[in-house]
Parts: C-alpha cells; sequence; structure tokens
C-alpha cells in the first residue's frame, strides 16, 4: 500500500507576521496612522510616493496578504520566497533612506518583514531536512541598514536642549557665552525667544553651568546672563557636568547638521515681528527663515511686511557679526 506524501506543517509564525504586517500597512497608509506613525521627516516625504499608482504601504499591504495566503495553502517555499523578496527590496529602501531622511512607521513595516522572514526561513528548513535556506546575508545586511536609520530617527527625535524655552517657539537662538556678537544678541531678543546654548570652549561650560543656576532661581534671563559673564567660575557637581555636556552636544550637532559654524545663528519662523505698514522701498527687511552670523536667508515677505528689530541690524540692515580679528573667539 503507497503512502501519501506527509503534508508540511502550517507556519504559524509566517501566517502570523504575515497578517500582522497586512493590518499594519493598512493602517499605516491611513490619516490615523500616519497621525500616530508620522513622527520624523522621513515619513513626510514619503506618505506620498507612488509606485506604478500605488503606494509603498499598498504594494506591502499586497505582499504581506499573499505571502499569509500562500501560508494557509501550506505553500511553505514560496512564502519564504516572497518574504526573501520584499526583505532584498527593504534593504535598497533603507539604503536610499540613509540618503534622504529617517521614517519610524517604515521601520516599523521592516521589522514586521524581518520577523516574518525568520519564521519562515525555520519553517521551509523543516522541510529541508532541518538545513536552512539562504538569507543569511541578506537578514545581516539588513541588520546594519535598519541600525543605521534607526540611529539617525533617534538623532532627528531628540531636540536640541533649550535653557530658555519660550512659547511658539517662532525665534531660536543659538549662542556662546564667549561671543560678543552673541552678548548683544541676548540683550536685544531676551523675553522675545528661545535660547538655545553652545559651548565652544572649556569656560563657556562653566559660565553656562552658572547661567542655570541662575535660572533656576527664578532670575529673569537678561540678568542671568549678565550676572554669569561677571561671575568667577567653579566646576559644577561632576553629575551635573555630564549632564550638562551631552545637552551641549546634542546642541552642537543640531548646528552642524545644518552646515551652520558661526555664531549667533537665529532661526525665525514666520513673522514674529509683523508691521502694519510696509517698510520703505529700499529699507532692509528680513523674512521668513534663517539666520547665520551677519546674514539672513530670504523668502517672500507676508502681506505688510515685516523688519528685523533695530537692535539686531547695523546701518546697513544686517546682522551684527564677530569681527575676524577679535580677541574673542566667535566662530
Amino acid at each position: 500500500m503507497a503512502l501519501s506524501p506527509q503534508r508540511p506543517a502550517f507556519p504559524s509564525g509566517g501566517a502570523l507576521f504575515s497578517i500582522a504586517g497586512f493590518c499594519y500597512c493598512l493602517f499605516a497608509a491611513s490619516a490615523w496612522g500616519q497621525s500616530v506613525l508620522c513622527l520624523t521627516s522621513g515619513c513626510a516625504l514619503f506618505v506620498k510616493v507612488l509606485i506604478f499608482g500605488f503606494s509603498p504601504w499598498e504594494w506591502g499591504a499586497a505582499a504581506f496578504l499573499l505571502i499569509f495566503l500562500l501560508c494557509l495553502k501550506r505553500k511553505v517555499r514560496a512564502a519564504f520566497i516572497l518574504a526573501w523578496l520584499m526583505l532584498f527590496l527593504d534593504c535598497l529602501f533603507l539604503l536610499y533612506m540613509l540618503f534622504i531622511a529617517p521614517c519610524v512607521s517604515c521601520l516599523g513595516a521592516a521589522v514586521l518583514m524581518a520577523l516574518n522572514l525568520c519564521f519562515l526561513r525555520r519553517s521551509s528548513a523543516a522541510l529541508n531536512g532541518g538545513k536552512p535556506h539562504g538569507a543569511s546575508i541578506a537578514l545581516l545586511a539588513w541588520g546594519l541598514l535598519f541600525f543605521a536609520n534607526s540611529m539617525a530617527a533617534v538623532n532627528e527625535l531628540v531636540p536640541p536642549w533649550a535653557l530658555v524655552a519660550g512659547g511658539d517657539n517662532s525665534t531660536r537662538v543659538f549662542f556662546s557665552p564667549s561671543c560678543p556678537a552673541c552678548r548683544d544678541t541676548v540683550a536685544a531678543l531676551a523675553g522675545k525667544a528661545e535660547f538655545y546654548p553652545v559651548a565652544k570652549d572649556p569656560e563657556d561650560i562653566l559660565r553656562i553651568a552658572a547661567l542655570q543656576k541662575f535660572l533656576d532661581e527664578s532670575i529673569p534671563f537678561a540678568e542671568a546672563f549678565e550676572r554669569s559673564q561677571k561671575l568667577t567660575l567653579t566646576p559644577p557637581p561632576m553629575l551635573q557636568d555630564i549632564a550638562l555636556h551631552f545637552r551641549l552636544i546634542r546642541n552642537k550637532a543640531y548646528l552642524a547638521k545644518m552646515n551652520f559654524t558661526a555664531l549667533p545663528v537665529i532661526l525665525i519662523q514666520g513673522a514674529p515681528w509683523a508691521q502694519a505698514k510696509p517698510p520703505a522701498s529700499g529699507a532692509a527687511t528680513s523674512r521668513s527663515g534663517e539666520a547665520q552670523g551677519n546674514e539672513a536667508v530670504q523668502a517672500r515677505p507676508p502681506a505688510g511686511g515685516f523688519e528685523l528689530p533695530p537692535e539686531l541690524r547695523d546701518g546697513s540692515g544686517a546682522f551684527p557679526q564677530c569681527p575676524q580679528d577679535s580677541p574673542e573667539p566667535c566662530e
């Protein structure tokens, strides 16, 4: 009597993660999912991308659904091949994201792809006498790319440290206590902006620590800044010093990402100094954008126009700058 061939075991792990991936892609494609999962700049960039008329989320949902149906039919090897192809394409996408911007929601789908492949690889190995199929190199490459993208996402999600936080965050000033132009900027914008300290030398770190201590005592920022400039410096406690170093490194890294190398850096969003009437012909105007040193990034002004505060303009309308021959460090 001939024995019928043994039916492959049901790939429960592959079926579970394929249906989970299907649901995740549908959720991420919805407006609600985008509001929940879109945490980094890459999410907003990739949400409107279409591949042959369909979004990546729709393609992903279709692929996960096909793998789930293959699992129900116990077509383990076919499901494994499709899962391997998905992970290979995801590796290419992760490599692309490294050069564009991190996408947290995309990383979530990538995790489900990798888990799906791992379980299907195990199920496929059972049909091959316990010997696993290939995909080790693909999983290793995926792991390296995933780690790199995860670090980029964490770096984007951790904001710079504001020593003085404001309300609407329309104006942000990055300053150093040892920069003369920064001191003028602090005096002009105290109470009107958020302030982010940047340390250029060990003395800056001590003055920022002193400034933070004065602010903790509810001293107004302008007065606290003046006191910290005249203070005899003493090193802060070690634990406080470590935490402060970490925060200052975050601020310096934030400026480095935007290729700013001189201080002060003033980031302006919108028109915080809108005026009722347009400036006179030939007058210097600052428009929405970012300012570094003595230069402002210009864009089209809103109706009515607006000007920078006079404290931040010299006779030509430019920002005050640190002279290159200044005995105090400016850059």
